[in-house]
């Protein structure tokens, strides 16, 4: 069995911020503002906001890897399914969930799922793919 490559953890730290970044930034941003009713000079986030997504991007990465390890996957494709179905299952589901009691319109919530689907498949690929032996 093989371990934890702690490199391309990183890695795919940094490409889940790259995502999240180019997703609101050119993507879906405007969208996403108009609906929670807010516009461009009204974000104002703090240091904090991207410490815990850094720390939560760290979180899944290593959940991924260490279930690709638990599972004894060994190709790109074997983390591409992990990551896109942990994305889907657990953030997913949670974004929904939350998203729905807070009656938050639903495309914020689509939006934002969005972005967790292509930041897991992204992280299972690398992480299934760059594997410590």
């Amino acid at each position: 069995m093989g371990r934890i490559n702690h490199l391309a953890v990183l890695i795919t730290v940094v490409l889940q911020q790259a995502i999240g970044f180019v997703w609101y930034h050119y993507g879906f941003g405007p969208a996403w503002m108009a609906g929670v009713g807010i516009t461009a000079d009204r974000m104002q986030p703090t240091a904090t906001v991207f410490v815990v997504a850094i720390v939560a991007a760290f979180l899944f990465s290593y959940t991924v890897a260490w279930l690709l390890r638990m599972t004894r996957s060994d190709s790109w494709f074997d983390g591409f399914k992990i990551g896109l179905v942990l994305a889907f299952a657990v953030a997913g589901g949670a974004i929904a969930t939350h998203y729905g009691f807070l009656t938050i319109r639903p495309i914020v919530a689509a939006i934002d799922i969005g972005r967790e689907l292509v930041g897991g498949a992204v992280t299972g690929f690398v992480l299934g793919i760059w594997r410590k032996r």
